[in-house]
Parts: C-alpha cells; structure tokens; sequence
C-alpha cells in the first residue's frame, strides 16, 4: 500500500513537472510582441529567458518551425527510443552507428544552409563563425564515419573532438566563451538593441534562430553519440563478467603470474589513440594465461588403488606453460579451455622421494595430469585431486554396476 500512495505521488509530482515546462516552453506566447511588452527588460529580457531554456529546437516545443521539422525528418530515430532514453538491451550492430552518422551528416548541411542563408542580416558575425563551425564539425563527422567500419574506440573520440561537451553548456547573456577557434572573441548573445515598443527586431529574430540552432546542434552530439554509448556501456558490462569469468574459470594464478600476464597485455587488448597514444576505451580480457613456478599438490596415479585417498601425494611445479581458451561470441562464457606446461615433480620412489621432470597438460574445467620422469628412474602419471576424485568415484560406481551383475570387477581391471 505504501509503495502504491509513494508511486502515485512520484506520478503525480513527474505530471506537475511536465505542465510546468510545457508552460514554461509555451514559445507560441514568447515569441509574440505582447510577451515582450510584458517583461520590463523587454527584447533582452526574452532573448535571455529563450537561452537559460531548452524550448527552442525542442521536439516537443517547437516542432511547427520549418528547421526543426526538417531536423526531425532527417535525424529518424534509429533505436526506437529518445536519445536520452533507456538503451536497448539488443546490441546494436555498427552498421547502425554509420546510418546514424550519415543521417548527422544530412541535418549538418541543413544548419549548415540556414547558418549560410542568415549570414547576411543581423549579428552576421555570429552567423558566420557559426557556419564555419559547422563545416569543421561536418569534416569531422565525415573522418569519423570512416572509423565506424572498423574502429568504434576511434568513431567515438574522433566524435568527441567534433562535438565537445561545450556544446552542452548553456552559454550567457554576452558571454565571449568559445565554442571552437571559430567562436574566438565572438559574442553569442548580445543586447538587441530594440525598444520593447517596437514591433520589429531583427536582431532578436536573428539571435532567437542563433539559440535554436545552438540547441539542434546539442541535440545532434546526443543523437550521434546515442549508439556508441550504448555499445560501450554494454561492452563494459561484458568485459567486467568477462574478468569475473577470468578469475573464475581461468587458471587460479599467483601474484607473481598476475604480475607477468598483466605485463603482457599489448596494444592487441589495450588499443591506444595514435594520435594522442592515450588508451581508447575498456582493455580486452585475455584469452590466454602464462604459467609460471606455479605449485600444485597432485597425485601419483596406481591402477591398484580403489580409492583417491589410497595415492601417494605429490607436489608438481609447472616451471613454464600456456593456457588457452576462446570466448563465446558477445558473452562471458569460455570455450576450448587446454594448457600445456613443462612442469617438475616431487615424487615418492620407493624408501624416498625425488625429483621428476615431464610434460604436464590442463583441460576443461580444472582437469589435469602430468607424466614425469626421473632420471634413469621409470614414468609416473601425475593427476590432480579434481581428477582423481572424478575417476575413482566413476571406478566405484561400475564397480558396484558389475557387482550387480555378478561379474568379478577385479578380473576386468
């Protein structure tokens, strides 16, 4: 019941918002002249209200005029979703980054027209820093739809550079903050110069479409970006279950192989910015595992015994050796796990015990064995614990299964 009156509450407060900002955003009364007459700072007063706002290049609250209509039309919502929405839980493919760089591409050049067709009325010099702007902005959009095909680490920084975060920014009244060299000593916002009773103000008009324009712009870094981030989130997802798999279904390693796997981690699972030689997102996880000086205790293998506890013990130090496996496509579990090792034996020999030198092999899930030799001595099989309680549980069971039948299991082994 409590959770029913606190979710109707939270329903009731998110309603009261939206009529809020929607009133708030009302750019229909706005942008009238008897709005303006109302406020006492007049043009200026408005023109700074329509900045410190997001009404202006909204989908919602200014989808009647013409650019933003047209900005609608070619930036189509590829994921079915708002771009600051929920990501999808489907991955998306990169094909799906590059048609949505190129429909950035398209909405550029049509800001970059009105930009062009408003240069040449008031705050012009507004208008053509803005354009050229945008013609840096679209080159690096076009650099980072060729990355898309094979880089998506390289997409995404090269799309940060197009786009910074002072995009995002809501910039003054008169402030002289840079957008891009373009920007340098240019005002974005200055006073219009107009009374309040005049009717005309070409210079309000002219800075209105300026914030729009701005704003469609912040809105297009979102919706270039929307993709990109969604695959880097879930890739980030996917490489932390990764590293818990490592550690988990891996070869349980000591700190001084910790030490010599992390130190051969290349380029190949840490790519870097060859540019800045920065690294571009998360780091893979390996594959692959050194082994090395790494001590197991292990059993000496007799076909008399009956039982894993009727062995003799032994310690087996893999000196040098390799594990592998393969990562199941988009997921965290390992495939194909198999290593190989040279390793060294401390075994019983009859009244004692000494050192024994062979080839010692991993598999699946913990299962391994060696065959050791000491010099001028006799092979021995070397399993470990995992695998001798895994045969000697089956021998006892067929064991039992023969008995069944009347047979006699000593004649068969």
């Amino acid at each position: 019941m409590r959770n029913r009156v606190h979710t109707a509450a939270a329903v009731a407060f998110a309603l009261s918002i939206c009529t809020f900002a929607s009133h708030a955003c009302d750019l229909r009364d706005k942008l009238t002249h008897a709005y303006v007459l109302k406020q006492s700072g007049g043009y200026d007063e408005v023109l700074q209200e329509l900045a410190d706002q997001a009404c202006l290049g909204s989908k919602e609250n200014d989808k009647v005029h013409p650019l933003v209509a047209e900005f609608e039309r070619l930036t189509p919502d590829l994921t079915n979703q708002e771009a600051g929405g929920q990501p999808s839980t489907e991955i998306r493919r990169i094909e799906t980054s590059a048609d949505r760089l190129a429909a950035v591409d398209r909405a550029l050049n049509a800001l970059i027209q009105f930009a062009a067709a408003r240069s040449g009325g008031a705050r012009s010099d507004a208008w053509v820093a803005l354009k050229v702007q945008l013609d840096v902005i679209r080159a690096s959009v076009i650099d980072a739809t060729k990355e898309a095909k094979t880089d998506k680490a390289a997409m995404l920084a090269e799309l940060e550079r197009a786009l910074p975060r002072a995009w995002d920014r809501k910039v003054p009244f008169g402030s002289k903050e840079t957008l891009g060299k373009a920007w340098s000593g240019i005002p974005y916002l200055t006073e219009t110069g107009c009374q309040k009773e005049s009717k005309v103000c070409e210079s309000f008009d002219s800075q209105v479409d300026l914030i729009r324009v701005y704003n469609l712009v912040a809105r297009l870094r979102r919706y270039m970006q929307f993709d990109t981030l969604v695959a880097v989130h879930a890739d980030a997802n996917l490489q932390q279950a990764r590293w818990k798999a490592y550690s988990t279904g891996g070869r349980p390693l000591y700190f001084w192989e910790v030490l010599v796997n992390g130190l051969a981690m290349g380029k190949d699972l840490c790519p870097t910015d060859a540019r800045t030689d920065i690294q571009r997102g998360f780091c893979a996880v390996p594959s692959k595992q050194l082994i090395l000086l790494h001590p197991e205790p292990v059993l000496a293998f007799n076909h008399k015994a009956s039982a894993a506890n009727e062995l003799n013990g032994a310690l087996l130090i893999e000196l040098i050796g390799y594990h592998r496996w393969n990562w199941v496509n988009g997921t965290d579990a390992m495939r194909g796990r198999i290593g190989a090792s040279l390793a060294a034996a401390y075994v019983q020999r009859g009244q004692g015990r000494t050192w024994s030198y062979g080839p010692s092999f991993t598999w699946g899930e913990g299962s391994s064995l060696a065959f050791t030799r000491a010099p001028g001595g006799k092979w021995s099989l070397l399993v470990n614990i995992s695998l001798a309680g895994d045969y000697y549980g089956r021998k006892a069971k067929y064991v039992q299964y023969l008995k069944s039948l009347e047979k006699d299991p000593a004649s068969l082994f």
